[in-house]
């Protein structure tokens, strides 16, 4: 349930700022990502993704951490402060991190996903930068 949560707030960020993602994987303690360069920098990407899952696992009430509000009413985030990001220069490498992405859950016993936000990879624009 927290994971279909997750989901929502990333689909949500995804459509408020018109991010490319072309996989992803939600697991109960991380989640991986590969998403198509864009005019923000990624620490914002990764702050927007956050923020939005967050916003959801509260509005259905499935925040992992709603009973430890703290004394201005605030709920601790569930995520770790600092973000792992990959930079990504060609289509082999964006291909190979889609792979792992999509096996990912397979490693913890969980079946692969599929969320409908994201976009299959059809390749880059005669190599240019996917900026949007």
């Amino acid at each position: 349930l927290q994971a279909r949560a997750v989901g929502r707030g990333f689909k949500i960020a995804r459509t408020k700022s018109n991010l490319t993602i072309w996989a992803c994987s939600i697991l109960p303690c991380h989640a991986h990502l590969v998403i198509a360069r864009h005019t923000y920098k990624v620490e914002y990407i990764v702050g927007l993704l956050k923020g939005e899952a967050t916003k959801q696992l509260n509005k259905e009430r499935l925040h992992p951490l709603s009973g430890y509000i703290d004394r201005h009413g605030e709920t601790p985030t569930p995520w770790n402060v600092k973000a792992w990001k990959v930079f990504l220069d060609s289509e082999q490498g964006i291909e190979n991190a889609i792979r792992y992405v999509e096996e990912n859950p397979e490693k913890e016993e969980k079946p692969r996903q599929t969320w409908n936000f994201v976009t299959p990879f059809a390749g880059l624009d005669n190599g240019h930068i996917t900026y949007h």
